[in-house]
């Protein structure tokens, strides 16, 4: 706050709780160690459609990447599922904690209200199964409708999205998720990385769902 931001006496700050009330303030006294700030006000976070970003865990830093800009786009939670053809199919728990701490960190550049969540891994007949209340429900494969018309014509209020490893699902995997009330998503012709097709799924969904939402308010 002092040093990065430059912040000092008398300059207001949003305070976000455990359960994402914010709360503005004032700083009323900020030192090395610890700042104190005058409450003014409080606020409730507002409902929004409820994003489950579901992926095939992938190895190193590229998995890093999708739960820091997942958290940023503003997924409010993170499956890893273990699927067929996935690279892992352990992760320890250092790791789960590092996703954690890696989400909060993104929430707070991001300004979200709420860290996104990260479950511990699922298996991807379970994921189906626990995905099954969500209003939408999205599984990328290639060579499927693009995403942005069906998110559109749906308007749901929450979506789990499914993104698999780069060698794609299984025809048993699609065809069990299509079974349990899946349906199937493209990004188009190209082959794309992992992390590179979950980023993109999850950004055509938020963008198609802001067009809905600026529909209904007019």
């Amino acid at each position: 706050m002092r040093d990065v931001m430059r912040l000092r006496r008398d300059s207001q700050v949003a305070l976000i709780a455990n359960d994402g009330t914010e709360y503005i303030g004032l700083i009323e006294s900020i030192g090395a160690s610890h700042a104190e700030v005058r409450l003014l006000q409080a606020r409730k976070p507002t409902a929004g459609c409820a994003i489950v970003l579901a992926v095939a865990t992938i190895k190193g830093f590229r998995m890093d990447f999708i739960v820091e800009k997942g958290a940023e786009l503003g997924a409010g939670e993170l499956w890893p599922i273990e699927c067929a053809r996935g690279e892992v199919h352990s992760i320890s728990k250092a790791r789960l904690e590092r996703w954690r701490r890696l989400a909060t960190a993104a929430a707070k550049q991001g300004l979200a209200s709420v860290p996104m969540q990260i479950r511990e891994p699922i298996g991807f007949s379970a994921m189906l199964a626990t995905a099954s209340n969500a209003a939408l429900r999205l599984i990328c494969q290639i060579g499927a409708a693009p995403i942005a018309p069906v998110v559109r014509a749906a308007r749901p209020s929450s979506i789990v999205m499914v993104c698999g490893p780069e060698g794609d699902f299984t025809s048993e995997e699609i065809a069990a998720a299509n079974n349990a009330g899946f349906v199937s998503v493209g990004l188009g012709d190209k082959r794309l990385r992992s992390e590179t097709a979950a980023m993109a799924a999850l950004s055509i969904a938020i963008a198609a769902l802001a067009e809905t939402n600026g529909e209904s308010e007019q």
